[in-house]
């Protein structure tokens, strides 16, 4: 993941369990990563503290347009952290964070709010 050289488009990591410290280094990688498209990491035991790291590698990735978070144990905290990041990337087509039980239902709807602003086409699933 940290060569642009790679092939690599699309990586599912669906009920891996990467928890958290798993997500820090996935976001270490998309930090500099221009040719992953699509990351899956649902059921994926990532919380508030996955999602911030994840939101930080989003403020400098401009290529990756799916990012499908659901089924995690992201909380307020995290969904706070990746609308900021939805203000600086313009790539990310596609946000599912469904099923995110410790989610403020009022935090989710923002986020879809934000997620859908100014980003066509976009498929939300909240």
């Amino acid at each position: 993941l940290s060569s642009n050289h790679s092939a690599l488009t699309t990586l599912s990591l669906m009920s891996n369990g990467i928890d958290d410290d798993g997500a820090r280094v996935l976001a270490e990688a998309l930090k500099g990563n221009a040719v992953l498209l699509r990351l899956n990491l649902m059921q994926s035991h990532i919380s508030d503290e996955g999602a911030r790291a994840l939101a930080e590698a989003l403020k400098t990735n401009s290529a990756l347009g799916a990012l499908n978070l659901r089924a995690n144990s992201i909380g307020d905290e995290g969904a706070r952290a990746l609308m900021e990041a939805l203000d600086e990337n313009s790539a990310l087509t596609m946000l599912d964070v469904s099923e995110n039980r410790r989610m403020n239902w009022d935090f989710a709807q923002e986020l879809a709010r934000k997620a859908s602003r100014d980003r066509a086409p976009r498929k939300e699933e909240l």
